[in-house]
């Protein structure tokens, strides 16, 4: 089924329900569609199930099965704007060989409450800008993602140089399972990096991956809340993340993770801060804690680095 629009045709107001495709690579193809609805469809042995191009908006893709070898959903073309598409409760199966899906360019969208079962080698779904259409304000929550093939990410935010140097910008990645089935690896659970992400948030995810269970590079303002870290645990290149009530290991090459709490900021790290500015009170809790040693340091004079004294003996 195609849908082929342009600039000054677009097609609305239609819907897609209670079909059954067998065997063909691309069952729905839509190009410039406005108000689309796909509901209650099955697809199977398939290479992917719809590809959304060109200038569309405020549409439902919802409660379809479908299994392909390919990506299962292709979101935009990476040229034209794609805003407003809601995909939720719907079965992806992978068999082990494409992934769910990919956006490129797309923002104000919803990918909630799937179950994407045996995805393949790649990442399960990607968001990413792309040129000057900036990706953003998506909310991926609900949904399951188990990996039947060794796979690179259960969820990756991406603004890549070479779709150019654009935001990825208010994602709320919330309440998920990502984890690769037994006798095969996921490198990360969740990742965000590029060349600025901004202003993401990171909360109720469980997540078991080989690498790191979370990932941030470059990213600003982000939250990381109530998490649980059933892997290697959290990773991140960045000082500005705000990490409170988390599960699991915290990894960590140079940055600091903040706690505001009361005032005073908590951080996670090996040692005493040696540049920075700090106030009194502001907090290190140590990664490596050793017999003998002390539980972290605490700020007694502010400054850049400011002040740091020992503090919490730990018995031999």
């Amino acid at each position: 089924i195609r849908f082929q629009g342009d600039t000054g045709n677009r097609p609305y107001y239609n819907t897609i329900r209670n079909m059954f495709f067998d065997g063909f690579y691309e069952p729905i193809n839509a190009q410039w569609s406005w108000d689309l609805v796909i509901t209650g469809n099955q697809a199977v042995f398939c290479g992917r199930f719809l590809n959304l191009s060109g200038i569309c908006a405020n549409s439902f893709i919802s409660e379809n099965n479908m299994g392909g070898n390919d990506t299962l959903l292709i979101i935009g073309d990476g040229t034209n704007t794609i805003q407003g598409i809601t995909i939720s409760r719907n079965f992806l199966d992978s068999m082990s060989l494409g992934v769910p899906i990919l956006a490129k360019g797309a923002s104000f969208c919803r990918f909630t409450e799937n179950i994407c079962d045996f995805v393949g080698a790649g990442t399960a779904v990607l968001l990413q800008s792309s040129g000057s259409v900036v990706s953003g304000s998506w909310i991926v929550s609900n949904n399951y993602i188990a990996f039947g093939a060794n796979g690179d990410e259960g969820i990756r935010i991406l603004n890549s140089t070479s779709w150019g140097s654009t935001l990825n910008t208010g994602n709320v990645i919330d309440s998920n399972a990502i984890f690769a089935y037994t006798s095969y690896t996921l490198t990360r659970g969740i990742l965000i990096d590029g060349t600025v992400e901004d202003l993401n948030q990171v909360t109720n995810n469980s997540v078991r991956a080989d690498t790191y269970d979370c990932d941030l590079d470059n990213s600003t303002n982000t939250t990381v809340m109530g998490n649980r870290w059933l892997g290697t645990g959290f990773y991140s290149t960045t000082d500005l993340a705000i990490y409170v009530n988390n599960i699991g290991t915290i990894i960590s090459s140079e940055a600091l993770h903040k706690n505001i709490t009361g005032g005073s900021t908590h951080y996670y790290d090996t040692a005493a801060p040696t540049s920075g500015t700090y106030v009194v009170g502001d907090i290190v809790w140590d990664l490596t804690p050793t017999a003998s040693g002390y539980i972290g340091w605490v700020c007694t004079a502010a400054g850049t680095p400011g002040t740091w004294k020992t503090f919490g003996s730990i018995s031999s």
